[in-house]
């Protein structure tokens, strides 16, 4: 009898080791994307010849989403939800990613910055 425990429990067991893995490596993905996101936008404003006062505004608008996107993280999900939020919040991510091609303005590509970390930070 304790070895048809002992089988049940090693069973489960190795059921959630395959989502964990998932969960961990999906939030893997999406610290490393912060990662270069932080990174390579300021390098890239650089590269189009914006100003340096420009680019050092939008790495702080990086950091000033990402500390409202602390403080508004737990009141977003209670309200909506999580599956609601991260839909929502993953579109405003790549919406934001992809709006950074599209215009070379500096005063956007703030703006960008700061929502694209604020619902990053939310969504991840």
């Amino acid at each position: 009898m304790s070895e048809n425990k002992n089988a049940r429990l090693i069973r489960v067991n190795s059921i959630r080791w395959p989502r964990f893995f998932l969960l961990f490596l999906a939030v893997a993905i999406g610290v490393t994307a912060n990662g270069f996101q932080g990174i390579l936008v300021p390098v890239s404003a650089g590269d189009f010849g914006m100003n340096h006062l420009a680019v050092s505004m939008m790495s702080s608008a990086f950091y000033l989403g990402y500390f409202i996107g602390t403080l508004l993280a737990v009141r977003l999900v209670t309200r909506v939800g999580h599956i609601r939020s991260y839909a929502v919040l993953a579109s405003i991510v790549s919406g934001a990613s992809l709006a950074f091609v599209l215009t070379q303005s500096e005063t956007m590509w703030i703006f960008f910055g700061y929502f694209a970390e604020l619902a990053l930070l939310v969504w991840l």
